[in-house]
């Protein structure tokens, strides 16, 4: 499998469970071409202003309190009682773990700063506006899979990535993917909901290669990788405000809330997937994202109940 402008990357599917020890360990992350600058609306200024400048996400243990979101509104979410308090998610004490935990040489450059000014999205198609389609923006690591560089117990397929291991040494690396257990149903029932965006702090090409693979049927409209974040207090951010859509049209599902410090009134947290394979969290989203689809201003639904 190739695509311009990119390493090669080659695809494995695996219908076996691969048997193999070691701790596990996340893609790193690069850069792409693919970043671009925004301006900012009066009304995104606003929001922003209305949120706190600093909330420290470096204890990786959250509260029940914001998995709540989900579970108090219409009371349609079963998945509250899993937030039992032990809300841990991928960004190490340091609040970088999220991009930094399996390549180290990617610690010491942050990213590329956005060369251009725009929106990084295209304008919404006549149909979308028309519709008044909301946006769903999408983590991909810990959130619809969960990758590793060294072998795992189970995977659902692998693919190789050319990666640049350190300064000018590139590298042929195996990745190992396990998808989420509903994430095909997930993306589907969102399709026809949202205008569905995966936004990721990690590798372009590995990125590529793990969605085109989970994302056969076409749901998933746009893809933003690392380039496209921020670096803030510490970690990349997602700034939704970037993105050129009405933010009170936008929804982030993410595992780190470090990646929407942003904009938190915007944000539907979820439990970061490993390796659990009772999981059910993108299933429970399911129905409760079906409500959020037909509100006028998603963050005073979701700001309310945090």
């Amino acid at each position: 499998m190739g695509k311009p402008g990119m390493s090669e990357v080659v695809t494995m599917e695996s219908g076996e469970e691969h048997k193999g020890g070691g701790s596990k360990a996340r893609p790193g992350t690069g850069t792409s071409s693919n970043g671009e600058g925004a301006s900012h609306t009066e009304e995104e200024e606003s929001q922003q202003e209305r949120v706190p400048s600093v909330r420290s996400p470096s204890s990786g243990v959250r509260s029940t309190g914001a998995c709540r979101k989900r579970y108090r509104l219409g009371g349609l979410y079963s998945g509250g009682g899993r937030c039992n308090g032990n809300f841990v998610n991928s960004t190490s004490s340091s609040g970088q773990g999220f991009f930094t935990s399996t390549r180290p040489s990617s610690a010491r450059y942050p990213p590329v700063p956005r060369s251009r000014k725009g929106p990084l999205l295209p304008p919404l198609s006549a149909a979308d506006r028309e519709s008044k389609t909301k946006t769903l923006v999408l983590d991909l690591d810990e959130t619809l899979v969960h990758s590793s560089f060294k072998p795992i117990p189970y995977f659902d397929f692998t693919v190789q990535v050319e990666m640049e291991v350190e300064p000018q040494k590139m590298e042929l690396q195996t990745v190992f993917v396990l998808k989420r257990p509903g994430v095909d149903e997930f993306l589907r029932a969102m399709a026809a909901l949202f205008e569905v965006v995966v936004f990721t702090a990690g590798l372009k090409q590995y990125a590529d290669a793990v969605l085109d693979s989970i994302d056969k049927e076409g749901c998933i409209k746009h893809r933003l990788y690392r380039e496209s974040c921020r670096f803030h207090l510490g970690g990349l951010v997602k700034d939704l405000s970037t993105l050129g859509r009405d933010l009170r049209k936008v929804i982030i599902v993410d595992n780190s809330p470090h990646c929407y410090l942003l904009q938190p009134r915007n944000a539907v947290p979820i439990v970061s997937f490993i390796d659990n394979r009772d999981d059910h969290e993108l299933l429970d989203l399911i129905p409760f994202l079906s409500v959020i689809a037909e509100l006028e201003n998603v963050t005073e639904a979701l700001g309310q109940i945090t």
